[in-house]
């Protein structure tokens, strides 16, 4: 099982090691990839494709949701947050996401909604609709930040990493 093998996470769960990127698939490339069985899988508003990716996606699958930046901004806050997942699970048939990713938080940083913005996730966490909360390229800074006022700590700190990209900073900030 493809969901045994992978991270810990602090609710005792899994994030399995593989999880099929979604941003760039859709059509018959898209259901050609969801049928393959894919363990996990990573998909967000801004890929749009949510409806495809949940029509395809196995009950047994782990997903990893995405809350966009947008729904950060012009003020929207927590409620903004909140109604993005909602309308996410909703399009994917979901009830909850096994993992749930503030996506770019840079701007929520920036304009001081960090704190507002992550309440918002671990109450959705709370409410049932997310298994672990995290971030989604989050900087040293974002995270430093972040870790000053939430409750719960975020599971993940999925980013790109890679020789082209070190970001040395941030590993050494989580190592």
């Amino acid at each position: 099982d493809g969901r045994q093998s992978g991270v810990p996470l602090p609710s005792g769960g899994v994030l399995p090691a593989v999880a099929l990127g979604t941003m760039d698939l859709k059509g018959e490339a898209l259901a050609s990839m969801l049928s393959q069985g894919f363990a996990a899988v990573d998909t967000a508003p801004t890929y749009k494709n949510e409806t495809a990716v949940g029509q395809g996606l196995s009950p047994a699958a782990y997903l990893i949701a995405k809350v966009p930046r947008a729904a950060t901004g012009d003020g929207q806050g927590s409620s903004g947050v909140r109604d993005a997942l909602r309308k996410s699970l909703q399009r994917l048939g979901r009830r909850k996401a096994d993992l749930v990713l503030l996506h770019w938080p840079d701007k929520a940083c920036e304009d001081g909604s960090l704190a507002a913005v992550w309440a918002a996730l671990e109450e959705a966490r709370e409410a049932g609709e997310a298994g672990e909360i995290g971030v989604c390229n989050a900087t040293a800074a974002v995270l430093r930040e972040l870790l000053k006022t939430c409750r719960v700590r975020p599971a993940v700190n999925q980013v790109e990493r890679h020789p082209l990209l070190p970001q040395w900073e941030l590993l050494d900030y989580c190592a």
